[in-house]
């Protein structure tokens, strides 16, 4: 798995240190290197909590929220929530099995569950009013200007937001607060 996130960089960092025989040396890397970033992780974190971001898709197509391979190797959700962050997703289903499947594979992704919602939608219509009701203040889209996103007054946020390593979680985590903090939107939705 790519090294997006603390959790993500550590894993890769691991990986690559076992497999040129350098574990050791290399889990003593990397503890400097997080003790190096700590407080200000932790900082951006405590200013997170209670942030919420959306991710709106189809039921038929949720490997790109629950597989990184989809996504250039970003695990959007774990990482997203390891960066303190709420989600909120909303999928497009048919029938009842579909939300129910998509469902499970949506909440397996996440270490706290309860913190998240899942709605389900079928029409067009139930979509707008799910994303307007959502708490959320940025929403995930591949479209470059997602008229839906910025008329129900969020702020839309891709995968360009997102940084690899240590340094790239940080400015991940400080660029996805900016756009939580950008009220333009909301005032003018």
């Amino acid at each position: 798995p790519a090294p997006f996130g603390v959790v993500g960089t550590g894993r890769w960092l691991r990986a690559v240190g076992e497999a040129v025989g350098r574990g050791v040396q290399v889990e003593q890397a990397w503890q400097r290197c997080r003790e190096t970033h700590r407080e200000a992780w932790e900082a951006l974190v405590a200013r997170a909590a209670g942030r919420r971001l959306c991710f709106v898709g189809r039921s038929s197509q949720i490997e790109l929220l629950t597989t990184p391979a989809e996504t250039w190797g970003v695990p959007l959700l774990e990482t997203v929530e390891e960066m303190g962050f709420g989600v909120d997703a909303l999928l497009h289903v048919r029938g009842r099995r579909s939300a129910r499947e998509s469902a499970r594979a949506v909440q397996q992704i996440f270490a706290r569950p309860a913190d998240h919602t899942l709605r389900a939608f079928e029409t067009p219509e139930q979509m707008h009013s799910r994303l307007a009701a959502s708490e959320a203040q940025a929403v995930f889209s591949q479209h470059g200007f997602d008229w839906r996103v910025t008329q129900a007054g969020k702020i839309p946020f891709s995968l360009m937001h997102f940084e690899h390593g240590p340094r790239g979680a940080l400015l991940t985590l400080e660029r996805l607060l900016g756009l939580c903090e950008t009220t333009f939107y909301r005032r003018f939705a």
